[in-house]
């Protein structure tokens, strides 16, 4: 996929797997709190228009956010299709919420990016969206995977689908420090 680094090795033994506190152990990734009423839309006839399923962020041991590692992962639906290289609304509100919401935590008080992804879902296609939100500067840079659909490409881009489960089931930002 354009733009993304490849996830790292997963860790995570099937044995482990069986219990959440053991996953969680293991790949030191939690589920986090978030405010859903920025991170969901609904139409004028109160039907849903996109909502973040979930968010993730990586921890240490005690569930505490992991500074060396400050990166946040959303999971959403939508029910606007997917275009190659055009920022859905809800991706682009995803990233401005979650670096604001986590921007500001205690944790990340040191450090000069945040990186944020959004792995969206949409009808049968699903994509990656990853931003850098850069603090010192106050940019922040955004890359779109290309569009996996279910019904057409897994078999076309078989490496693409395997990068996809590799963000699902893997640690997937390295350690990092701060000068």
């Amino acid at each position: 996929m354009r733009g993304f680094s490849e996830p790292c090795v997963c860790t995570t033994s099937p044995r482990r797997m069986r219990t959440a506190g053991g996953l969680r152990d293991q790949t030191m990734w939690n589920q986090s709190g978030h405010d859903t009423r920025f991170l969901r839309h609904y139409d004028s006839k109160g039907i849903p228009r996109y909502s973040i399923l979930t968010v993730c962020a990586p921890v240490k041991t005690g569930c505490q956010l992991d500074e060396m590692r400050p990166c946040i992962v959303g999971y959403q639906s939508d029910v606007t299709p997917l275009e190659d290289g055009r920022l859905l609304v809800s991706e682009l509100n995803a990233f401005l919420v979650l670096a604001s919401r986590y921007g500001e935590r205690p944790a990340y008080a040191d450090c000069d990016e945040l990186v944020i992804t959004v792995i969206t879902g949409s009808d049968r296609q699903v994509r990656i969206a990853q931003s850098r939100v850069n603090f010192v500067n106050n940019t922040f840079d955004v890359s779109l995977s290309r569009i996996l659909d279910f019904e057409t490409t897994i078999e076309k881009n078989f490496d693409d689908f395997i990068t996809l489960v590799g963000w699902f089931a893997c640690s997937v930002a390295p350690r990092t420090s701060w000068a």
